[in-house]
């Protein structure tokens, strides 16, 4: 079973998609929008490899939260999971997304470690994307395992992709100048480690992934409604596992 993600930028600012863009196969391994991990997956460490369907949006335009203090080009960083607020926006169809800043970051694990530099902001989805977002614009839900508020999953990548289409199509959007896209593998990585360089987004101790995701051991085999663990350091759910 696969699980999507989605991203939305914005128009102005196309040429930012250059690095490390999603391959055109199965699900990319780093698809970070609004979508879910396969139910019974087991849990992932921050630079495993996994099949997630969220969104991310990249802008041009400056952001910033707290008087100032975060921005769009002032990327916060943390070498734990502490919180940082980043700014958050909403889209015409309920998707919640969260600005990330540009910033510098270690990809990859181990030997193939290497440094990867995200030049401009970009919005990523606060959830997978959610079986009601996904038939109301794809007017089907392929989900074995039902629920609303459910990520959805067993969809392709050809299906991601047309999902943004159709997102990026609609006249809200459109006004407002958003263009939807799944995200690279750079920056579903860079958001999942939210600034921090520890094993898990939360931490080294594997002991409390339980609190931040749903897997194999602890989901009964099935999926669960978003949102329903706790987030990263940036606001980001399910990064993890579903």
């Amino acid at each position: 079973m696969r699980s999507v993600a989605c991203c939305m930028t914005s128009s102005a600012a196309e040429s930012s998609k250059s690095l490390l863009q999603p391959r055109p196969t199965a699900l990319p391994p780093a698809l970070v929008f609004l979508f879910m991990l396969v139910a019974g997956q087991k849990a992932k460490t921050t630079g495993a490899s996994v099949n997630l369907f969220k969104t991310a949006v990249v802008c041009v335009g400056f952001v910033a939260a707290d008087g100032g203090k975060i921005s769009a080009e002032t990327p916060p960083t943390a070498v734990s999971a502490d919180s940082v607020k980043l700014p958050e926006s909403t889209n015409s169809i309920g998707m919640k997304f969260k600005l990330i800043p540009a910033g510098t970051f270690s990809m990859g694990e181990s030997e193939v470690a290497h440094e990867v530099t995200l030049t401009k902001p970009f919005k990523m989805g606060v959830h997978e994307v959610t079986q009601t977002q996904y038939e109301r614009l794809m007017g089907v839900n392929p989900s074995h395992f039902k629920g609303a508020d459910n990520p959805v999953h067993r969809v392709s990548w050809n299906d991601a992709v047309e999902f943004c289409r159709k997102l990026s199509e609609l006249p809200s959007e459109k006004a407002a100048g958003n263009v939807y896209r799944l995200p690279t593998e750079a920056e579903w990585e860079y958001a999942c480690r939210a600034g921090t360089n520890t094993k898990y987004s939360f931490g080294d101790d594997a002991s409390d992934l339980e609190q931040y995701a749903w897997y194999d051991e602890n989901s009964g085999k099935e999926t669960h409604a978003v949102g329903g663990k706790l987030p990263n350091a940036w606001g980001l759910y399910g990064l993890h596992a579903q």
